[in-house]
Formats: structure tokens, C-alpha cells, sequence
């Protein structure tokens, strides 16, 4: 048997045994030899699937054989999408390792996107939620969806660092990224209860409220500017985002870090 049939018989063993490494090898073949994705090709595809402007940053072989790891930067986000071999499908995942319990698509993408952050000049807080006292120095802005169960356990998370932090306060920017109808996210904002929010965090229909706001609007507008497709999405004091549920001990920690992140920042001319 010659070494480039060798090397293709490998290549399609690999699409179906399981072996501890990416690329199955065996006499110092793998399916790199024979399977490849250059950027170019991968920027076609993401092309095709409605993202003209994404930028490719790394390919590597993905968590499951037979597939590409796509690292992508669209519209300032940064994301992880996997190309299967024939490269005619695509998935963004996630893609869970039981045996480990990890999201390994979610840490893939808290990685590429930490250190991200987001000016929120301009951005009105006159309908937001409040939890925690208004002139608190550490302020936290968090976008949050009624119909998000990881806003839900972080909503309880907010209100346990609040009850022992009076000097963090958290701006609560309610939207509609993953309910698939606005009425209830609109419902809490005319209405300005926190607890009509917390209601609808326990599958309470909200009672129905109306008023002239575009506040639902202006907020989904703001996280597309940004590239936040995400909930729950923080912003911390220092302009730094983090997407998704943290417990009370690591909000709290990434709190302190901002804060000091921003005196660092701030030049001494400009402190009081």
C-alpha cells in the first residue's frame, strides 16, 4: 500500500473513532494531509451564511471529528463557528464536553471576547431598572431578558452582591434578544417594576402595560452597534463586557478589578 493511500484511509478513519487527539495519526499521517480550510475559503463561506464583513483570526481542528474551528470577528464580535469537512455545513455549537462538564464553544468564545469592551457614551439610563442604590460608585449596566433563564439566575445573583455591596449599583437595560415577543420586555419598561421583571423571570405573564417609549428599540439598536448577541450582557465600570451568568463571588471580583482597572486609567488631574 503506497503512503498517499495510506494517508486517505486514515483520513477517513478518523471521521469515526475516537482517539485522544484532533488528527488521527498513524505512521506520521494525519487528516491535515488530506482535509484542509484555508481563510479564503472560510471567508467565502461566512459569506454565505449573511456575514460579509466577518473577518477570519484562526482555524484549528474543532472538538469533534471532521470538523474545522472557525475563530470569527463580525461587527465586533467575536465568535466561534465549525465547518465540516466537505464544507457544505456550518454550526455555531455549542458543543458540550459531559464527560468534563464544559461548554466548550461558550469558553472558546468568553476567551476570544475577554478584554472586549464597550463605550457607553450616550447610552440613557432614564428607563432602567435599578438594583442596588442609584449613586453607588461601582456601577454596573446589564442587559437583560425577560425570557432569558441565564438573566434569571444572574437577576438573583445581582440582588445577593447588592444586599452586601451598598457601593455597587447594577442599571438594569431590559430587551428582547432571545423572548420572542417584545410585549413583555416592553410591558416591564412602561411599568418600571423590578418585580413585574422578577415575575416574568418565574414564567409570570406580565399584565400588559403601554406607553410612547422606544426604549426596547434603542436598546437592541445599541447591542447590534456593539456586536452583543448575548444574554445576559455586563458592562463593568471600566467599559469591559462579559456575556453570559456569573455567580455572586465572580461578579463581585470582576466588579473590584474595573474599578481598579479605571483608576489606572484616570488621569490624576481628572480625580477629586
Amino acid at each position: 500500500m503506497n503512503r498517499a493511500r495510506e494517508g486517505l484511509i486514515v483520513c477517513a478513519m478518523a471521521l469515526v473513532l475516537v482517539a485522544p487527539a484532533y488528527a488521527f495519526k498513524e505512521d506520521g499521517q494525519s487528516c491535515v494531509a488530506c482535509h484542509n480550510l484555508s481563510q479564503k475559503e472560510a471567508v467565502d463561506i461566512l459569506q454565505k451564511i449573511n456575514m460579509p464583513t466577518a473577518k477570519v483570526l484562526s482555524i484549528e481542528m474543532g472538538p469533534m471529528k471532521g470538523l474545522w474551528e472557525v475563530d470569527v470577528e463580525n461587527q465586533g464580535r467575536r465568535l466561534v463557528v465549525y465547518v465540516d469537512f466537505t464544507k457544505k455545513l456550518v454550526t455555531p455549537g455549542p458543543f458540550f464536553d459531559y464527560a468534563a462538564k464544559k461548554d466548550l464553544t461558550r469558553e472558546k468564545t468568553e476567551a476570544l471576547n475577554k478584554g472586549r469592551s464597550v463605550n457607553v457614551e450616550g447610552l440613557s439610563l432614564q428607563n432602567a431598572l435599578i438594583i442596588g442604590k442609584p449613586d453607588a460608585p461601582a456601577r454596573v449596566i446589564v442587559f437583560t431578558d425577560p425570557g432569558c433563564p441565564y438573566c434569571a439566575k444572574l437577576h438573583g445573583e445581582m440582588k445577593t452582591v447588592s444586599a452586601r455591596r451598598p457601593d455597587i449599583v447594577f442599571y438594569l437595560k431590559v430587551f428582547a434578544l432571545i423572548s420572542p415577543d417584545p410585549k413583555a420586555a416592553k410591558s416591564i419598561v412602561c411599568s418600571g417594576s423590578l418585580a413585574m421583571l422578577e415575575d416574568a423571570f418565574q414564567k409570570k405573564p406580565p399584565p400588559e402595560w403601554d406607553c410612547a417609549t422606544k426604549e426596547i428599540d434603542d436598546n437592541m439598536a445599541f447591542v447590534h452597534q456593539h456586536g452583543i448577541d448575548a444574554a445576559p450582557a455586563l458592562i463593568f465600570p471600566d467599559g469591559t463586557l462579559q456575556l453570559g451568568y456569573l455567580d455572586a463571588a465572580s461578579l463581585e471580583k470582576k466588579i473590584d478589578g474595573a474599578m481598579e482597572n479605571r483608576k489606572k486609567e484616570t488621569p490624576p488631574e481628572a480625580v477629586k
